[in-house]
This record gives C-alpha cells, structure tokens and sequence, in this order.
C-alpha cells in the first residue's frame, strides 16, 4: 500500500481512507487463497466483493454533493470565500490523486504514465501559484518520484536526475514544515495545522525518497555528482 499523509475529517480524507480499506480487503482476499481452496476461491470472492463496493459507491453522491460543495453554496462572505477556497482544495487535490490512480489500473506506457504525474504536479502548483505548498510538498515530492521512475526505466539520465533533485527538494520542503498559512489568491483564506494531519509511515519525507533511492533502477545514476549531493540532503533532514 502507498505511503500516504492527509489531513483529517476532510473530503481528501475520506477518499484516501476509501482506498486504504479497499486495498486491505483485497489483501485479505490474496491472503485467503492458501488457506482455502486456490484461485477460484479467490476470483469469487473478489467479484462478490467489487460487486459490494459498486453497490455501496453507487449509493454515495458525486463530487456535486460533498460537505464542501454545499458549504461554499451556502455560506456568504468572508466565510463564503473560505469554504468555495476548501471546495477548490479539495477538488485540485482530488483529481491529482485521481491520476495517480488511473495510471495503477492497468500497464500504460512510460510516456504516458509522465504526462499523467505531470498533470498531478501542475495542477497542485497553478492551485499553489506562489510556491507555498505546504502540506502538499508531500504529494508533489511523491509523484515527481515517480516520474523519475519511469525515466530511470528508460535509461534516461537527464530527466532521471531532474526529476529526483524535484523530488527531493520538496521532500526537504515537506520535513522543515511548521503551521502556516497558505498565501497564493485561491487558497489565501487557508491554514496548515500539523496536528491535524495524519500518516501511516515512520520518518518523513525524506527518509521515504531515501528509501527511493535505494531502489536498483537508479543503479545507473548513483555515482552522479547531482545523486551523491541528493542523498546527502535527505540524509540532513531526515528524522
């Protein structure tokens, strides 16, 4: 399963909670073949349970109906331009994860698994046009570790190394961070409270794009210059 943080009792939230607990009961599942009776086993319990999930998704609402989308419709004011400020949040930081999740449904081609990690990356910084992040370093750090990934599994050591120092930057961005508000125009009505947010991995960011680093496929570029002085800044502020 994914590494992942977010922000508690929040629309991303739940979504990313909805996905934890289908990829639990998948495992499960896997789990069960040996000690049940094999493959069959498995694909009848896999089909019954998408079959449930289905059920139940089809019973929720759509993007049109969150707690977000009805706040910013009913609140005037000041408060008004904080909840549609949340509402664009939410739905910038949802469709990034949306493309994250489409790449894992099938094999796509390194071309495009890129340009749908790229998508991710540019909404999140047009939504954060100033450059302060904040708890999102976290997410842009993430795919554009992927995005080296797909350039490293093509050999291509330019864009390997661009997207890792990317990467890395962020990650070292993420590991500094403090409360704060968020200052570009469409989110400036917002704050970052460390206490509110959760994770499911010890460390922080960095010692997650260390871990990244350790991964064979970066073989090609580990005695890089630009790949020696990444490791020595994650090294620095990695708990």
């Amino acid at each position: 399963m994914r590494n992942f943080r977010t922000i508690a009792v929040s629309y991303q939230g739940l979504c990313m909670r909805s996905t934890a607990i289908w990829n639990i009961l998948v495992r499960w599942i896997r789990q069960s073949v040996s000690l049940r009776s094999g493959r069959l086993f498995w694909k009848s319990q896999l089909n019954q349970c998408k079959e449930k999930a289905l059920y139940y998704a089809d019973m929720g609402g759509s993007l049109h109906t969150t707690r977000e989308e009805l706040r910013s419709m009913v609140l005037g004011g000041e408060e008004g331009v904080k909840a549609c400020q949340s509402y664009i949040m939410s739905l910038v930081h949802t469709a990034a994860l949306t493309a994250n999740n489409m790449v894992s449904k099938k094999q796509f081609s390194h071309k495009e698994t890129i340009e749908a990690y790229h998508f991710a990356v540019d909404i999140l910084k047009r939504l954060y046009s100033d450059g302060n992040v904040s708890f999102y370093a976290y997410d842009i750090s993430y795919y554009y570790s992927n995005i080296a990934f797909q350039y490293a599994e093509m050999n291509d050591v330019e864009n390997t190394l661009r997207a890792l120092e990317e990467s890395c930057k962020y990650a070292v961005v993420d590991a500094g961070l403090n409360d704060m508000d968020y200052t570009a125009p469409m989110v400036n009505r917002l704050t970052y409270k460390k206490s509110q947010t959760y994770k499911n991995y010890k460390g922080n960011t960095c010692n997650l794009r260390m871990k990244d680093l350790d991964d064979k496929r970066f073989d090609f570029v580990r005695q890089e210059n630009a790949f020696t002085n990444m490791v020595a800044d994650l090294e620095k502020y990695a708990e």
